[in-house]
């Protein structure tokens, strides 16, 4: 296979595990919604029958709510964000760039997990040059 193949196999394969990701962290927030439901369901069956409640805190002590979890960041987020990034400057050195895209990562409500394999994969786009002076956008081809 050349390296074109394989290019383009790669690609697929991320866009895959992307899609798969993003489908289970539904799933994980619908499970946890889920067994939130079924505790309050069988407390109130436990009330009706007359039975004991499991004891689990302390009496009048609140339940606590578990938070949804922040998205992963995609590949396509953390090339918008790099561009964006690189669009106010001419170069950055890569490892103070990757710092201001992770803290604009998290404060658009996404969380750090993978986001250095994202970063890496987002530096692989056309659209990025790394050169020694570090990071910076590809300037369009003039066409003549």
């Amino acid at each position: 296979m050349d390296a074109k193949s394989l290019e383009v196999i790669s690609g697929q394969l991320q866009e895959q595990r992307e899609k798969i990701s993003a489908r289970a962290d539904k799933l994980r927030a619908e499970l946890s919604r889920l067994d939130e439901d079924l505790s309050r369901v069988e407390a109130a069956l436990s009330v009706l029958s007359g039975a004991p409640l499991p004891a689990t805190k302390a009496p009048g002590a609140k339940k606590e709510r578990k938070k949804a979890a922040a998205p992963s960041a995609k590949k396509a987020k953390v090339s918008e964000l790099i561009a964006a990034v690189l669009s106010q400057t001419t170069s950055l050195d890569e490892s103070e760039l990757k710092a201001l895209v992770e803290q604009k990562l998290v404060e658009s409500g996404h969380n750090r997990n993978g986001y250095s394999l994202r970063f890496q994969e987002a530096l692989s786009d056309t659209r990025f040059h790394k050169g020694p002076n570090g990071v910076s956008l590809k300037q369009p081809a003039l066409r003549t």
